[in-house]
């Protein structure tokens, strides 16, 4: 912003993250039919994540990923459109952010491994809302072997081995 030079304020300059070719390629490469997902999945052990009853504590799963944003801020960002002569797509804070937005869960009662996996890849073709942060958790119960199954996707916000990393600063317990 240069508007200072006019009042007699000094000069500010607004830092703005743009999105760049790559993701832009990725993004502009992908339809409906075609979604450009990095997924990953697991399974967990139960213990931590079901209470006594065997039902998820979804909303302290919640809560605890919502605590370790911190450590990954760029998951609270999303995509903010720009007109022609604007420059590329800027990545910006989503004000409207909301966790239960990005943190699910689906019953998958009496799948199997297998259906698991079929399950998750079914699911990265889902396209996500560009409106929002291109990311979601959704832990699945039910399964026959008695864990609990994870996905995590997102979406033009890192390949394989930043995904990987992502997903370890935020389900990691100890953050070092």
């Amino acid at each position: 912003c240069t508007a200072g030079r006019r009042t007699g304020l000094a000069a500010m300059t607004a830092r703005v993250d743009r999105l760049g070719p790559g993701d832009l390629m990725t993004l502009w490469a992908e339809a409906p039919a075609t979604p450009m997902h990095i997924a990953l999945d697991g399974l967990l052990d139960p213990e931590p994540v079901l209470d006594e009853h065997g039902r998820l504590r979804l909303d302290e799963l919640r809560t605890a990923i919502e605590a370790r944003l911190g450590r990954a801020p760029e998951l609270r960002r999303r995509i903010r459109w720009t007109r022609i002569g604007q420059g590329r797509p800027a990545v910006v804070d989503d004000h409207r952010f909301t966790i239960g937005r990005h943190v699910t869960a689906v019953p998958l009662e009496g799948c199997n491994e297998a259906g698991f996996w079929t399950w998750c890849a079914n699911q990265a073709l889902e396209p996500m809302d560009r409106s929002h942060p291109l990311w979601r958790v959704t832990f699945a119960t039910g399964l026959t072997s008695g864990r609990v199954g994870v996905l995590v996707m997102h979406h033009a916000l890192a390949d394989g081995i930043a995904g990987s990393a992502l997903a370890a600063r935020l389900l990691d317990p100890d953050p070092d």
